[in-house]
């Protein structure tokens, strides 16, 4: 059964209206929160990517600009400085990722004309 966006609807396993859960994409910020990045293939465009970064952006408004698709790797072991190693022996994963510029509107940004 679909439901619509802020329809409330009865959950019976714990006896109480609630919202519809909504599907959170994963985005992931560099630790200066100046770029976004998300997976290419969980978003059907880029205004999909989009809107899910400024969904997740802190709780602030933001600015996301210069949105293209890169390939880029991902490693949970890392890979040391100035090491040459064969792909096969490490974890990384290369995918085909979103990636945005994004800056924060501040209060005076949002008045501006």
């Amino acid at each position: 059964m679909k439901h619509r966006k802020n329809e409330m609807v009865w959950n019976q396993k714990i006896g109480i209206y609630t919202l519809p859960k909504r599907e959170v994409k994963n985005i992931t910020f560099s630790e200066c929160g100046e770029v976004a990045y998300g997976k290419a293939s969980d978003f059907k465009n880029a205004d999909e990517f989009i809107k899910e970064v400024n969904e997740q952006y802190h709780e602030e408004m933001c600015e996301v600009e210069n949105v293209r698709i890169e390939s880029c790797i991902s490693t949970l072991e890392g890979i040391g400085a100035e090491m040459i190693v064969p792909i096969s022996s490490t974890d990384i994963v290369i995918e085909n990722y979103f990636v945005a510029d994004v800056s924060e509107i501040g209060i005076a940004g949002s008045e501006r004309g």
